[in-house]
């Protein structure tokens, strides 16, 4: 599958408020040498991330899984590959997702980031 194909998933129940939730993505503009590279950047080892192909989203409250998903550019052949995931991690619900559909290394499945778990690499709707 190409980079432009697919999305990498995590999915989650996040204790952060919002604004610390997003955070968590924010990229340094500033000239400084010393720049601060984002809690993303870190956990996928980049200094850096492409805007246009991420999405994160956090819910007031607990959701179906099923429902978050209608708003994640997931092919919706592989939104039953996602549940049988969540199920197997004990995620009936999440509160928050993002997704990332550039390259990377693969996540691990046994970390959070950012609160969620990596749940997989799914083909982009």
């Amino acid at each position: 599958m190409d980079y432009l194909d697919k999305i990498f998933l995590w999915l989650g129940n996040s204790t952060k408020t919002e604004q610390e939730f997003n955070n968590y993505f924010k990229l340094d503009y500033s000239d400084n040498e010393n720049k601060k590279i984002c809690g993303f950047c870190l956990d996928i080892g980049k200094k850096w991330y492409d805007e246009d192909f991420i999405g994160y989203l956090k819910f007031p409250d607990n959701t179906d899984i099923l429902e978050i998903l209608e708003d994640v550019p997931i092919n919706p052949s592989e939104k039953e590959t996602v549940i049988k995931k969540c199920n197997e991690l004990g995620l009936n619900t999440a509160n928050a997702v993002y997704w990332y559909s550039g390259e990377i290394e693969t996540p691990k499945f046994d970390k959070d980031y950012n609160d969620l778990k990596y749940i997989g690499e799914f083909m982009l709707d």
